[in-house]
């Protein structure tokens, strides 16, 4: 049986400061009727993700960290599928301590291009943490974070 995601483990402290030391302030903005605009939001960008995951078998190393070696799960997860698709998912995955979950993400295509995400269908459900799905809600707004380029405001 897999163990919980052990916070205290090493290799999920190191990547949890890095989350925490890495992000930047940005603004949020939300329209409708009346928009609203959060100054001040912290954001992770997707190149600083890829650059942490692209570091030696960091991947690999929290794979190990969140799975039993003997894991069958560890057959069908590989670090390049998770840095190529799943590296926002794994990284918020860990960020709200539910980074086992990382293979049903995977098994049900919902990657990084599905994010975000506005409801709980096809979400996995756990009865340890009831808000699984609140504080994926939550979080996952620091990791959806647009690339500007200067070609973005050219039509």
């Amino acid at each position: 049986m897999d163990r919980p995601q052990l916070d205290s483990n090493p290799t999920i402290q190191k990547l949890i400061k890095w989350v925490h030391s890495t992000k930047d302030l940005g603004m949020r903005c939300t329209a409708g009727e009346e928009s609203v605009y959060n100054w001040e939001v912290p954001y992770i960008s997707r190149r600083a993700l890829e650059g942490y995951f692209s570091r030696d078998h960091a991947i690999d190393n929290l794979l190990q960290a969140l799975y039993n070696e003997d894991s069958p799960v560890l057959e069908d997860l590989h670090a390049s599928h998770i840095k190529n698709g799943y590296s926002m998912v794994f990284c918020l995955l860990i960020v709200i301590g539910h980074g086992q979950f990382i293979n049903y993400f995977v098994e049900h295509g919902i990657d990084d291009q599905r994010l975000p995400l506005h409801d709980q269908r096809n979400f996995p459900t756990t009865f340890s943490d009831p808000q699984f799905f609140d504080k994926f809600y939550q979080q996952q707004w620091q990791f959806c974070v647009p690339d500007l380029t200067a070609d973005i405001w050219r039509t």
